[in-house]
């Protein structure tokens, strides 16, 4: 039995022991691209990412879709055309997968009719977050198949305020989640920048990071 602390963003078993998730491996052993972010614009992005997440569960689960977010209206818009949450739609999955090297956990944010979808609110969607959002999805997928739960694609939905961006993405394979397991366990931590570069960055690369979450 795995239990999630929303507030901490902990998972822990059942003896208590706490589980890494997704989001802090694929951190740890590729670096997350917010290291070095300014604290008060990534907890603004995440302020802004959970309150989208929130309506479209609310209304995935039957709540009213009023006085929602223009993110979340391109959901209700793209989900009206292209799934049926009426007939089997799961939102806010926990799942829990054991590999060779450890345990993980992470939380899928849709599975519909055999599908898995991750819901992404960035500005945009570039290379290097559509490599992080494989990466994040191909766990999920490893874990829905350890559980013998069949998977018939991923998809990442990248809501703005101008749309609904659907981005299908392939399994990167058992091998890949085994070994970046492996490399977390062994604490292969992904290349930090020295201090002496980021004293270099501009404030006009700064404002350019700030557009992208």
């Amino acid at each position: 039995m795995i239990k999630f602390d929303a507030e901490s963003h902990i998972y822990t078993n059942a003896r208590g022991f706490i589980i890494p998730s997704v989001t802090e491996i694929i951190s740890y052993v590729y670096g997350s691209g917010l290291e070095y972010a300014p604290a008060q614009l990534v907890a603004r992005a995440a302020e802004k990412g959970t309150k989208i997440h929130k309506e479209i569960e609310s209304f995935i689960n039957g709540g009213k879709a009023e006085d929602i977010s223009a993110e979340a209206g391109h959901f209700k818009d793209y989900a009206g055309k292209h799934l049926k949450l009426e007939i089997y739609a799961r939102t806010e999955q926990i799942l829990h997968a054991k590999t060779p090297s450890g345990e993980f956990c992470g939380t899928a944010d849709l599975i519909c009719n055999g599908w898995l979808y991750d819901f992404k609110t960035s500005k945009t969607a570039t290379r290097e977050q559509r490599d992080k959002w494989q990466k994040q999805l191909s766990f999920y997928w490893y874990a829905l198949k350890q559980a013998k739960k069949s998977v018939l694609g991923a998809k990442v939905l990248h809501l703005t305020a101008n749309g609904c961006e659907e981005i299908p993405f392939d399994y990167l394979g058992d091998d890949f989640v085994e070994e970046t397991m492996r490399k977390y366990a062994a604490g292969d931590k992904a290349q930090k920048f020295p201090v002496a570069e980021l004293e270099t960055v501009s404030a006009p690369a700064l404002f350019k990071f700030a557009e992208t979450i």
